[in-house]
């Protein structure tokens, strides 16, 4: 383990003085160029996880390093490469180890564009995949945070013209890193999503000015463990972006219909989102938007044999929350586990300086069915209320970071007598 370290330490320390030699040496892009990146965080878990004042506190610190290469030897191909690493340093309990973690790739793919000269591109190879807002995919490893959130795919794209594309893909993720080589694997931080899975999608998006509208089916199976039944979801759904007259305002809805299997069980549930924007910067100094706005995803009635709980299939990320996620867990046994759960929020957004915005919301949280557990068992559907700022700056074109807090008041939904939560975190980000 202690030679692991030392490599794994080493070749970030290599890897990093490359790249800013690489930069140093030139300020224009060529065909070969170097990526480095430097996350820094502080956080903290405890209450959130707990909703107890006396649960015992973990704070660490998070040191995410991305290394990579990209070659363009035309137009035509892009060949990207990418090591990253998150290294944890913990300060509380004392017992905890410092996790060094694996090295592993988080990028690895051949982008082959304009095929024969044709409007379709094949992208194969380790990457990162987003649709829209990334409500039905964006995190292929959930159970590593923010370290990484790659797929293991094949996506090509046929473009009918500028304005409309239609996108097949095909994933595959395992439950640990199996397919490309890891260095300092021994490490306990490693396992990627509860359950191998393999996935389809066919993604449609059109922009019909003033309207910009997707349409899409996701597949995604689920293998089956020693602990979890094997499990199929299939989801059908859509989502719009409606400029209204002026440009002032926006609608951005979208929604889902699931059906499936787990294990011998159907599946049959729904979810979405829906909020309207108003863009008031040119009215107001420092104010840019207003916006309000729910979120709905079913859960399960536990007097049917069908499951009617949402499963967020590959959308298990910190969209609405940062710190909500770990309550979530504690009541799913599934970190940033999205089911059973609807809320009524309104934000803002504000521009306090040149480089300086704010994003501040509220959103007023609820359950479909409580299950009763020892965790629910306050016997209601009142989740809490939910606070969310974050402060993020742009120092100069490499250095970046923000200020996140978060607060939570639980409802009946939980145990009698759970506590509120404070939940901070700060950031700082160096980009080559």
């Amino acid at each position: 383990m202690k030679t692991n370290y030392l490599l794994a330490l080493g070749l970030l320390v290599c890897l990093h003085g490359t790249a800013k030699a690489q930069t140093d040496d030139t300020a224009e892009q060529k065909p070969f160029r170097l990526t480095f990146s430097e996350r820094a965080r502080m956080t903290t878990i405890g209450e959130a996880s707990t909703l107890d004042h006396y649960a015992p506190i973990t704070t660490f610190t998070r040191w995410r390093t991305y290394f990579g290469a990209y070659y363009n030897p035309s137009r035509h191909f892009e060949f990207r490469a990418e090591l990253g690493n998150e290294a944890r340093l913990y300060l509380t309990p004392p017992t905890a180890k410092t996790a060094v973690n694996e090295i592993f790739f988080n990028q690895l793919y051949v982008d082959w564009r304009d095929i024969a000269d044709l409007p379709i591109d094949l992208c194969v190879g380790r990457q990162n995949i987003k649709f829209d807002e990334g409500f039905m995919m964006v995190d292929g490893n959930p159970m590593v945070g923010s370290r990484s959130d790659y797929f293991n795919a094949a996506k090509a794209t046929f473009r009918f013209d500028e304005r409309n594309r239609l996108t097949a893909l095909f994933v595959y993720n395992p439950h640990r890193d199996k397919l490309l080589p890891v260095i300092n694997e021994g490490d306990h931080y490693k396992s990627l999503e509860e359950q191998t899975n393999n996935g389809a999608a066919l993604y449609y998006q059109a922009q019909l000015s003033p309207v910009d509208l997707s349409a899409y089916y996701f597949y995604k199976n689920y293998f089956k463990t020693a602990t979890l039944p094997d499990a199929e979801t299939h989801a059908l759904g859509a989502r719009v972006n409606v400029a209204l007259p002026g440009n002032d305002f926006h609608f951005i809805s979208e929604f889902a219909y699931e059906f499936g299997k787990v294990a011998d069980r159907n599946r049959r549930a729904w979810g979405g989102y829906s909020r309207l924007e108003y863009n008031i910067g040119r009215y107001l100094y420092v104010l840019d938007q207003l916006s309000v706005g729910s979120v709905y995803m079913s859960g399960d009635d536990p007097t049917t044999p069908t499951i009617e709980g949402f499963d967020p299939m590959w959308n298990r990320w910190t969209r609405w929350s940062e710190g909500y996620i770990y309550t979530l867990a504690a009541e799913t046994g599934k970190i940033s586990y999205w089911s059973n759960l609807a809320s009524i929020n309104a934000g803002f957004k504000a521009s306090l300086a040149p480089n300086v915005s704010l994003n501040a919301n509220y959103m007023h949280l609820f359950a479909m069915h409580n299950p009763g557990t020892a965790f629910t068992s306050g016997g209601g559907k009142t989740r809490g209320d939910l606070y969310t700022a974050r402060i993020s700056y742009q120092i100069n074109p490499h250095w970046s970071g923000h200020l996140h807090y978060e607060h939570f008041n639980p409802g009946n939904y939980y145990f009698r007598g759970a506590d509120n939560f404070n939940w901070v975190r700060f950031e700082l980000m160096y980009k080559l």
